[in-house]
């Protein structure tokens, strides 16, 4: 057994006493829970999310401890009983507003502590802006946020247009003076006819200039000829290494989500990564591509994506300044389209009562407004047509119910459109527009023909599509009629079974009209065609009249229109 000289055991004896000693009278540590969180002036709750504070402790000397919050405005640590003053260590902007915290509090040993970091113990300095146009504080009351959302609002939203393409639409926003116009690249995407629509009654043609796909950017350009006071979103100051925005700081985005117009929302930044900006700003389906702006009206990104309340992508717009610069440099060189407005979209709804009237007639048929064609199927779609062709079913089934019940005296409350009393119709399902729907052909090919000739029902048939819809166009008298939209998209049909197999895809048309184009047929000479460009047979044309029993059918459809009062 190795022993120590007697020095040395002392020597570790009194340090484990000493120990000992420390351990026992170790203060008791206390959990202690922050929550930061702004109250708008709508009393909904804004948490402050990865904002640094201070936890000082008044005794001279002790450790201070540094504490970030999470996304929901929430942070904890461990701290010994005493007093304390927590603050800012930077402020937190909201709207025209800036926020700091020096709040005193006190931790006992009677269980956990929670500190409530809001408006009511929060030091405000309002924010202004400087000559560089980036904020400034100074000692003053300060507004509210949603003054500070009108003011945004009415200064910037005749710079933010409505982008239809063939496949929906979405936002953008002007960004120079020569009609350039940024959005998403998924909002262009697969498309060759755009508009941009600045109001209800200012709508022109648009092209693509350039695109990135892997960035998600594209630049639209217009002729800008009959709008002289063009409004040009200004971009942010924005680097890599030097975001135009912080965590916590109020922005806004600008859009046309849902069918709506043009509408402001609010929120806070949650995150601001190299090449996105996390926010609580509503993004909806229409949204995308519109601009994400800072208190100082600048665009500081490109709003993206929209994941349910709390989470918004957008892109940070220092990604976008490559194409950008591209784009100005390719406006010389690139054809610019026309300046003269298309025609404004109805904004008057189909009357629901006429509506359920007619398709609920016994003697409705949807074969009326069908015409066939070699090699494909045209729908000519009133807004009853087009809700029997969406509703055929329930319609059907209703029909079949009233046929049943033609001697019950009970009221029946079973109504089979009822969707068309609510949202489907304020979001504009039913517009007071014609569609014509072109849509290719299925049939078997020569060879499966061929083969069933000899084969007779044993032989397996294999089916394709007979065209692809490149271009339609609506002509009366040997004038072209202008199309409130145009487009295709692609449809695809695959099955497989014991009488034959299909595995192809091909491109629908359609084309959306005034109602007075389809009037009826005024004498011999009065001649309606409608044309179609088939893709697939390198641009040859299928021609077809309207002839004047389907015109008068679609024109007694409109009627409940002409009747209505102003």
């Amino acid at each position: 057994m190795r022993t120590f000289p007697v020095s040395l055991r002392v020597v570790a004896l009194c340090i484990l006493l000493i120990n000992s000693s420390l351990v026992a009278v170790e203060p008791q540590t206390v959990t202690v829970t922050i929550k930061a969180a702004i109250i708008d002036t709508d009393l909904s709750v804004k948490p402050v999310p990865k904002q640094r504070f201070e936890i000082v402790p008044e005794i001279p000397g002790e450790i201070v401890v540094a504490v970030t919050t999470s996304f929901t405005g929430e942070s904890q640590t461990l701290l010994t009983p005493g007093k304390y003053r927590i603050h800012s260590i930077s402020p937190v902007q909201f709207g025209q507003r800036r926020f700091e915290w020096d709040v005193r509090f006190e931790v006992t040993s009677g269980g956990p502590v929670t500190i409530e970091l809001s408006n009511d113990n929060a030091m405000p300095a309002t924010v202004t802006a400087t000559a560089s146009g980036r904020p400034e504080a100074v000692e003053a009351s300060a507004p509210s946020t949603a003054s500070s959302a009108k003011q945004i609002f009415q200064a910037l939203r005749d710079g933010v247009v409505t982008l239809e393409s063939e496949g929906g639409h979405g936002s953008g926003f002007v960004v120079d003076g020569r009609g350039l116009i940024m959005t998403n690249e998924h909002v262009v995407s697969g498309s060759r006819h755009f508009t941009a629509s600045f109001d209800d009654d200012h709508r022109l043609p648009a092209n693509v200039v350039v695109a990135d796909a892997n960035e998600d950017i594209a630049l639209l350009v217009i002729n800008p000829n009959q709008l002289p006071h063009l409004p040009v979103v200004k971009l942010a100051p924005d680097g890599a290494e030097h975001p135009a925005v912080q965590e916590g700081d109020p922005v806004f985005a600008i859009g046309s989500p849902l069918h709506q117009e043009k509408i402001i929302t609010a929120g806070i930044v949650s995150k601001v990564e190299t090449g996105a900006i996390i926010s609580d700003v509503m993004i909806d389906h229409g949204n995308s591509g519109g601009p994400l702006l800072n208190t100082a009206q600048e665009a500081v990104g490109i709003n993206t994506f929209g994941e349910g309340r709390g989470v918004s992508g957008t892109v940070r717009i220092w990604k976008a300044m490559p194409l950008f610069e591209d784009a100005k440099r390719k406006m010389a060189t690139i054809p610019i389209p026309s300046g003269e407005f298309l025609p404004p979209i109805p904004k008057t709804k189909y009357p629901v009562d006429a509506m359920k009237r007619i398709v609920l007639t016994e003697d409705f048929d949807l074969e009326q407004y069908h015409i066939v064609t070699r090699r494909f199927d045209v729908f000519i779609l009133t807004p009853p047509a087009l809700c029997y062709f969406e509703h055929q079913d329930d319609i059907k089934a209703a029909k079949g119910r009233r046929q049943r019940r033609r001697n019950v005296t009970s009221a029946d409350t079973y109504d089979p459109v009822s969707d068309v009393k609510g949202w489907a119709q304020y979001v504009g399902e039913y517009q007071t527009i014609v569609r014509v729907e072109i849509v290719p052909r299925v049939k078997p090919t020569a060879g499966s023909a061929f083969g069933a000739a000899f084969l007779g029902t044993s032989a397996v048939m294999h089916y394709r599509y007979q065209g692809d819809v490149d271009t339609v166009r609506l002509i009366r008298n040997g004038r072209e009629i202008q199309p409130l939209r145009l487009g295709r998209a692609p449809v695809g049909q695959r099955f497989a079974g014991p009488a034959g197999h299909m595995e192809d895809v091909a491109y629908l048309g359609y084309a959306e009209y005034l109602p007075e184009a389809f009037a009826p047929l005024s004498g011999e000479k009065d001649r309606m065609v409608l044309e179609i460009v088939n893709e697939a047979k390198d641009g040859a044309t299928t021609q077809t009249d309207l002839d004047a029993d389907l015109l008068n059918k679609i024109w007694q459809d409109l009627a409940p229109l002409r009747n209505q009062v102003p």
